[in-house]
């Protein structure tokens, strides 16, 4: 469909264009999560936009659903096989995870994966759904090499589950209420998390859908 694809991309653009805005000198030198990545067209305008870049594109989706992630290998390897520094330069290395990321193991799964790569880390949660949202907020707590979470946050949790704690986006029957009730809650907890961040919640106006909000925390 191709109205959804145009709003996916205007989505993913949003939350890399906060990111470049809001992180000094960012670029082929850092490390981005892409969280709950899908067919990771994220993952796919940051490795454009930043070659270099090392990116870790996250899902539950099975391998085989994502070939595109076979051939970018290919190229990788082809391109840093030659012998010239500035070709390796100039390939960003994406490589897919197939975790759960609401898995008991996931946050010291994903910690092992940043530790190992060592560059200043960027989580990005683009249309994230339900409670992953905070979970990537987990993730940023728990992650040291972490210096900024985007978020740009999908539909709320369910009313049950978010108990007493949520209960107050609910109080409104308008969902347009319901989600920037929600943003807000998003906000607070990050600031609540990490009081000397820099925590910035706006709506963009270029995302083609209902749902603009970005979030962006900065350690």
């Amino acid at each position: 469909n191709l109205n959804r694809m145009r709003e996916e991309l205007s989505e993913s653009l949003a939350v890399v264009e906060a990111l470049e805005h809001s992180v000094s000198g960012f670029g082929a030198h850092w490390h981005v999560i892409d969280l709950c990545c899908g067919k990771s067209v994220t993952s796919a305008v940051i490795a454009l936009r930043h070659p270099g870049i090392v990116i870790s594109a996250v899902d539950r989706l099975q391998p085989g659903l994502l070939p595109h992630y076979t051939k970018v290998s290919k190229d990788d390897t082809k391109a840093s096989t030659q012998d010239t520094e500035q070709a390796v330069k100039e390939v960003s290395s994406v490589e897919y995870h197939q975790l759960d990321v609401l898995a008991d193991d996931f946050l010291d799964t994903m910690t092992r994966i940043v530790t190992t790569i060592a560059r200043p880390t960027a989580i990005l949660g683009m249309h994230l759904c339900g409670f992953l949202s905070l979970r990537a907020v987990e993730l940023f707590k728990h992650t040291p090499l972490a210096n900024v979470v985007v978020l740009s946050p999908c539909c709320l949790p369910n009313r049950i589950a978010g108990g007493e704690v949520l209960a107050h986006l609910y109080e409104t029957k308008v969902d347009a209420e319901q989600y920037e009730r929600w943003g807000r809650h998003l906000e607070k907890v990050l600031r609540d998390s990490f009081p000397e961040a820099k925590v910035i919640n706006s709506s963009v106006d270029e995302i083609l859908s209902q749902k603009r909000t970005v979030i962006c925390a900065i350690k």
